[in-house]
């Protein structure tokens, strides 16, 4: 897999049930000379195209034993990404849309 290093190659993400981002390779595999091959539990580790983020891509149990090329399918599954919203409107009582939080003394009324 040392040829696919600097390879890109574009996924399409979908939202699952569980409300993550799932993305899928496609993976073909060639065999030389007459052994089988058997792979328990292959993973591919890969990063977004600007380095950003790192994902890992679970192939599971791959097993060529009769013919010279396997296909798998690989998924990854992330979290969306939180939007960054800019203020927008006054600073409310909640604390929604202030640039900070200060804490008042509470009211009293009339000393007596």
């Amino acid at each position: 897999l040392g040829l696919c290093k600097d390879k890109v190659f574009k996924t399409k993400a979908r939202t699952t049930i569980s409300n993550l981002l799932e993305t899928k390779l496609v993976l073909t595999l060639n065999r030389s000379g007459k052994d089988g091959m058997r792979l328990e539990n292959f993973n591919l580790d890969a990063e977004t195209a600007d380095g950003s983020q790192k994902r890992r891509f679970k192939c599971g149990k791959i097993v060529i034993v009769d013919k010279k090329t396997a296909i798998k399918e690989c998924f990854a599954q992330f979290p969306k990404s939180l939007p960054t919203t800019t203020r927008s409107g006054p600073c409310l009582r909640s604390g929604k849309n202030c640039d900070k939080t200060t804490t008042r003394p509470p009211f009293r009324s009339g000393s007596g």
